[in-house]
Formats: structure tokens, C-alpha cells, sequence
């Protein structure tokens, strides 16, 4: 029996919001982060270079922007995109998410230095649930 794609609602308290998360079933992706375990600063670091500049991560200069070599950028881009905090659409279309910048945002984010262990806890969940 095939599993169905769906859409969850979570609640995230901290945010007093609800949020739709898709779940696709027919994709999976066990690659693209250059073998690069998450680490702590990228998301943050990663998402206010995207807000600033949204063809950051195609660009030449986004290893000196963050700071990375050439692999590392290729791995806070995945890391953003498996984290639900940007997403792809079509013709690389990048874009920040509605959680993304419930999270992160320079001015009004709830958690952008990621402080909170619930925003850890939800983002664990986010990565570990997605098929993309």
C-alpha cells in the first residue's frame, strides 16, 4: 500500500501560530549536504545572508558572504531547505517561509540565535521528517 502525501498542521506555541507542513512521499533526498553535519551557527547565518540576497547561494561570492568554502555553501543551502526555513520552487526560485521568518527575522523573529530548545526540538523534527 502506497503512502499518501499529506498536509500536517502544527502548532508551534512559541510562535502562537499554526503552520501547514507538506509531506511528500514520492521524494526522497539522502544527499546534498557534501557530507557536512548541521552545525550550530549555519541556519541563522545562512538564512539572514538568503533574506538579505536571495540568489546568495548561486552566487560567486557566497563563500566570502558566509565565511565557508565552496562545499560549505552547497551544505547551508541544503540545511536551510531541509530545515523548511527556504524553499525552492520552480526554475530555483528561492524563497524564505512563513516559519522561516517566524524563526529568524532581524526584527520581529522569536528565536534567531536559536536559544530556545523547543526551536531546536521543532527544527530536529522538521529535518527528520522531510522527504525532500
Amino acid at each position: 500500500m502506497k503512502p499518501k502525501d499529506s498536509i500536517v498542521m502544527i502548532s508551534v506555541p512559541l510562535f502562537q501560530e499554526v503552520i501547514p507542513v507538506d509531506f511528500s512521499h514520492e521524494e526522497a533526498q539522502f544527499a546534498g549536504h557534501e557530507s557536512f553535519a548541521l552545525r550550530y551557527s549555519w541556519l541563522s547565518k545562512g538564512f539572514q545572508a538568503f533574506s538579505k540576497n536571495p540568489h546568495l547561494f548561486h552566487s560567486d561570492s557566497a563563500g566570502l558572504e558566509l565565511g565557508v568554502g565552496s562545499n560549505m555553501v552547497r551544505a547551508i543551502y541544503y540545511w536551510l531547505r531541509a530545515a523548511r526555513l527556504i524553499n525552492v520552487g520552480p526554475k530555483s526560485t528561492a524563497a524564505v517561509t512563513i516559519l522561516g521568518n517566524m524563526i529568524f527575522d532581524e526584527t520581529t523573529g522569536a528565536d534567531p540565535y536559536l536559544e530556545d530548545e523547543g526551536t531546536l526540538w521543532l527544527i530536529h523534527w522538521l529535518i527528520a521528517s522531510n522527504s525532500r
